[in-house]
């Protein structure tokens, strides 16, 4: 799997930021040739769950945890996104990046629910 490095440099750090901050170094060593959108979605799904089940142990308010992991994502997508977009595509993407990223984000904040629940029945 192309986000096993990234999980692996993470593995050891006890906090939320210092595990993403070595997932996302990793992250960007590995894109630095560039990223296909498979890979890039691996390791977005990578990052969140390895977020939640890092904030699922904290003990905090629920709002407060997803906001915490969908910073997380979204400081990822702003480190590497830009590695999946090909060349003949970049003025678009220079338009279009705002719009994606909320997307995604949007898509994320629904999708950590589901991953919580697999992420607590995998525990």
């Amino acid at each position: 799997m192309y986000s096993e490095p990234c999980v692996a440099a993470s593995t050891p750090m006890d906090s939320l930021a210092a595990k993403v901050k070595a997932f996302v170094i990793v992250a960007s060593l590995k894109a630095h040739g560039g990223l296909t959108l498979v890979e890039f979605g691996e390791l977005f799904l990578a990052l969140m769950r390895l977020a939640i089940e890092t904030v699922d142990t904290l003990d905090t308010a629920g709002p407060l945890k997803k906001e915490m992991v969908l910073e997380a994502l979204g400081h990822l997508f702003d480190e590497v996104a830009d590695k999946a977009v090909p060349i003949w595509f970049w003025p678009f993407w220079v338009i279009a990046k705002p719009a994606v990223r909320a997307s995604l984000l949007a898509a994320a904040s629904g999708a950590i629910e589901v991953v919580l629940q697999l992420v607590r029945k995998n525990s």
